[in-house]
């Protein structure tokens, strides 16, 4: 559960005067896990319940909304497994499938992983469409978040950001799904972002930028304080600078990791080297992400290993000194068990 001890974006602009609104579909993210902190409302749907259902209710709370500054955060899980999306969207993407599997949806992932299941070219081109049809639902969903704010007047002066917590592996390092593994096609991410810049020129920053980084440059520009012992860096340099944003380095160090089936993983990333550390067998992988962005060459160099073995070994040790607060537990629900079981999480 998140600590109460805990700093989140909500929290911090709650106490700012602004109107707080939480709409989302995680299971793990419910009001007992404590992230409704700082949400004047906090509504949780059914993990399946479809985009528009949470569109429908952003809609709705934005035209009941009062004189003070709004905060939404819309969580969607339509691009999660089951990647269920429309028969319409799906024939953008697959004009036929005659497999054995479900034609609307994908749900096997545990008989995928233990073997169980054994899938041929036709359903694994399925599998993508699926996921394609569910984005482009997603696509739709938001356009019509868009449309809402600027028939409410709200477009021009709302500042827009559109990420996700992971990505998707389709047989990249041979696997599918996520939370197996530290490759790039589940740590990069989308990070889109409408009016944060003043300038409000299109760029595109190639260098390395991380979620914890978003809270302090949210804060930055609408001229609150962050709290003094988050963990990112605000960013603005990077999209503020000269002509090409890439002239100003901000040579950040991202740090991810997983424990989802059963092997902790962590790995540490920089826009040059990246490092993957299985932490049960201590194996290590090491890629030079300029040469070799897939992730398919292991380097074979100990001296560049160990440096940043012990990068990741400063992390462990400098986060356990900032992050003092005690861990909080509480023993799951029935209904929770059966939405995390559905996502394939338990």
């Amino acid at each position: 559960m998140l600590a109460d001890e805990v700093s989140v974006i909500a929290e911090n602009l709650h106490e700012h005067g602004y109107a707080t609104i939480g709409i989302q579909t995680n299971a793990s993210l419910k009001q007992k896990s404590h992230f409704n902190q700082g949400f004047d409302k906090y509504i949780f749907y059914n993990p399946l319940t479809p985009g528009k259902k949470v569109v429908d209710t952003f809609i709705n709370e934005l035209q009941k909304r009062d004189r003070r500054p709004l905060f939404f955060y819309l969580h969607f899980m339509d691009t999660h497994q089951p990647y269920k999306s429309t028969k319409t969207h799906l024939k953008l993407f697959e004009k036929s499938y005659d497999g054995e599997l479900s034609k609307e949806k994908f749900d096997k992932f545990i008989e995928v992983r233990n073997g169980t299941l054994t899938l041929d070219g036709a359903d694994k081109n399925h599998i993508i469409a699926l996921y394609d049809a569910a984005i482009r639902y997603l696509d739709d969903q938001v356009q019509r978040v868009f449309d809402a704010l600027k028939k409410e007047g709200l477009f021009d002066d709302t500042i827009i950001i559109f990420t996700s917590d992971h990505g998707e592996e389709f047989w990249d390092h041979g696997s599918v799904e996520h939370g197996h593994t530290m490759y790039n096609e589940l740590l990069r991410v989308p990070l889109l972002v409408w009016n944060l810049s003043e300038s409000r020129r299109v760029s595109r920053v190639k260098q390395i930028i991380r979620l914890i980084d978003i809270f302090p440059t949210l804060m930055s520009r609408l001229d609150i304080p962050a709290p003094a012992h988050i963990a990112g860096q605000n960013i603005s340099a990077a999209y503020d600078g000269g002509a090409d944003p890439a002239e100003d380095r901000l040579n950040l160090t991202a740090f991810s990791e997983i424990v989802l089936y059963g092997q902790e993983k962590k790995a540490v990333q920089t826009d040059k080297y990246k490092l993957i550390m299985n932490m049960r067998t201590h194996q290590t992988e090491l890629y030079d992400m300029e040469k070799d962005p897939e992730e398919l060459v292991p380097l074979a160099d100990k001296t560049l290993t160990k440096k940043y073995i012990a990068i990741l070994d400063d992390f462990r040790v400098s986060g356990d000194a900032v992050f003092t607060h005690k861990p909080v537990t509480k023993k799951l629900d029935k209904e929770t068990v059966k939405q995390l079981k559905s996502l394939g999480y338990l």
